[in-house]
């Protein structure tokens, strides 16, 4: 059976943002909310640990400073792969995602003055950057494409 190609890129994707964060008065704390869990793990989390340890092939472009980190760890579960920049590597997927997850996350404070009606209102807007400019070459998993779009678009 011949192999698919399937390759894309992290540079054009949108995003995920987590927006920005108002920060309730004192004396409106926000409730917490606990989900709750009704039986053992299903068939859709077995299939999804088992595409986490398909293996892909992906490229960190090479970046322009010269005290960018080379190779680039990327950790899960206790252990670490080294991928040097600019180099095709096969990696587990589970790799890859903890190279996706890595967002640098910018924040600006926003304050609201009080007035004579209202309260001060500070809020916090945040803004997320990919940490690693990913290219995927190759990703046999029909289902890759998409996963690899959830992930960036996660906030």
């Amino acid at each position: 059976m011949a192999r698919i190609k399937r390759s894309y890129d992290a540079g054009g994707m949108q995003i995920g943002q987590d927006g920005e964060t108002v920060i309730p008065a004192f004396e409106d704390p926000a409730p917490i909310e606990v989900e709750p869990v009704d039986g053992p793990r299903n068939k859709k989390w077995l299939d999804d640990m088992a595409m986490m340890e398909e293996f892909v092939t992906i490229q960190i472009d090479p970046e322009e400073n010269e005290w960018a980190e080379n190779p680039v760890q990327a950790p899960c579960q206790g252990r670490s792969v080294w991928i040097m920049r600019g180099i095709p590597t096969i990696i587990k997927r589970k790799y890859l995602e903890s190279l996706l997850r890595a967002k640098p996350i910018s924040m600006r404070t926003k304050i609201t003055p009080a007035t004579a009606t209202a309260n001060p209102v500070n809020s916090v807007v945040r803004r997320t950057g990919l940490k690693y400019p990913i290219h995927v070459i190759e990703d046999s998993n029909p289902n890759g494409s998409a996963w690899f779009r959830q992930v960036i678009n996660e906030g």
